[in-house]
């Protein structure tokens, strides 16, 4: 297997205000992950990172690093689509260097366009909170989901 599966190096998403990048820290060594520097065409970027080393974050695995990189601070635009250079390590050994494509806010990569559906989540106005809300679901006995429904009768709705 290569170092560039090991890695695993992806954008996990795409704000107005900032880009979340994800890596593997399970092949890195320790220079790899203490040292680490981003570019975005050649000038370096100011960032955050901290390392996920349990199961309590749903779609993060273990020993994932979470790097942050705001916009504003380095120049960058949501409606911009921009190449990543990320270089860990390198000051007490090999660096592992790769790049990454971050496209513009709201952009979806090819490969993801046919799985819009599994985004998609179900909507119903709350009128008492003037808001819309995410529809909960029950799952019945027989394995399905259901939608639960408060009947209210007319008659006593009207007084």
């Amino acid at each position: 297997m290569e170092t560039d599966d090991r890695v695993k190096l992806r954008v996990y998403h795409r704000t107005h205000s900032d880009i979340v990048l994800l890596w593997s820290t399970e092949c890195l060594t320790s220079d790899q992950k203490d040292n680490i520097k981003l570019l975005c065409e050649g000038k370096p970027l100011e960032f955050a990172t901290t390392e996920h080393t349990d199961d309590s974050k749903p779609g993060i695995a273990k020993n994932t690093v979470i790097c942050i990189v705001k916009h504003e601070p380095n120049g960058l635009r949501h409606d911009a689509k921009y190449n990543l250079q990320v270089i860990l390590g390198g000051v007490k050994g090999e660096p592992v260097i790769r790049k990454q494509t971050v496209l513009e806010y709201g952009v979806l990569p090819a490969f993801e366009k046919d799985r819009k559906g599994a985004r998609t989540h179900l909507m119903g106005w709350d009128g008492g909170a003037g808001a819309w809300v995410k529809v909960n679901v029950v799952r019945t006995a027989d394995g399905s989901y259901a939608l639960p429904v408060v009947v209210v009768d007319a008659a006593k709705e009207s007084r």
